[in-house]
């Protein structure tokens, strides 16, 4: 019992680390070729600032509202992602 605990609890904070917040920076992940052409224009539509690539090839940091782009990337096929420091680059 104890181990599904502490599986549940390692699930909880994992997500609560990737989530997106309200606005700020965020890590955007094309998940197909179409996606990742309409990624920058969406982005952009949608007021977000274009910070630096992603680590994953054909991410992308950007700085924006997560409802505005997630209203923009209806319809592809994006997974919108926390965007730590640490893990994609500092801010120029």
């Amino acid at each position: 019992m104890l181990i599904w605990q502490l599986a549940l609890a390692l699930l909880v904070f994992t997500w609560l680390a990737l989530s997106p917040p309200a606005m700020g920076r965020i890590l955007v992940i094309p998940l197909d070729g179409a996606a990742a052409r309409a990624l920058l224009p969406e982005a952009v539509g949608a007021g977000a600032r274009p910070i630096v690539r992603g680590p994953i090839e054909g991410s992308l940091v950007v700085e924006g509202r997560h409802a505005a782009m997630a209203n923009a990337f209806a319809g592809h096929r994006m997974m919108m992602l926390a965007a730590p420091r640490i893990a994609c680059g500092d801010a120029a």
